[in-house]
């Protein structure tokens, strides 16, 4: 949901809103179709065949492991940890591939 949304939402769907992010806090877990990205890539310059011709992907570049680890070294809660590494327990984006159809990756796959 992009925040512009929030400020169309009235007061009783916004109270609904927070009961379910509250929801997710207490059970330390969201569900996993809150996480499923969807990423077209951007053309930078070349052979639009070469895939070092896009943008990359950042959430790849993240060690999911040292990143809960420095959470925890910054102090952050055991909670607070648990939630944010239930992001990352998962990761599933889609790619628009060159017919305009999404193709779903699990982080750790290689496209071909």
């Amino acid at each position: 949901m992009q925040m512009e949304l929030l400020k169309w939402l009235d007061a009783s769907n916004r109270a609904r809103l927070l009961d379910l992010i509250n929801n997710w806090w207490t059970e330390r877990k969201a569900p996993q179709e809150l996480f499923i990205a969807r990423v077209v890539p951007i053309f930078k310059k070349d052979e639009a065949d070469d895939a070092a011709n896009y943008w990359e992907k950042a959430f790849d570049k993240i060690q999911h492991d040292k990143l809960i680890l420095a959470l925890q070294r910054m102090g952050f809660s055991s909670q607070f940890c648990d939630v944010i590494g239930g992001f990352y327990k998962e990761p599933t984006f889609f790619v628009k591939d060159d017919f305009g159809l999404d193709v779903q990756v699990l982080k750790g796959s290689r496209l071909e």
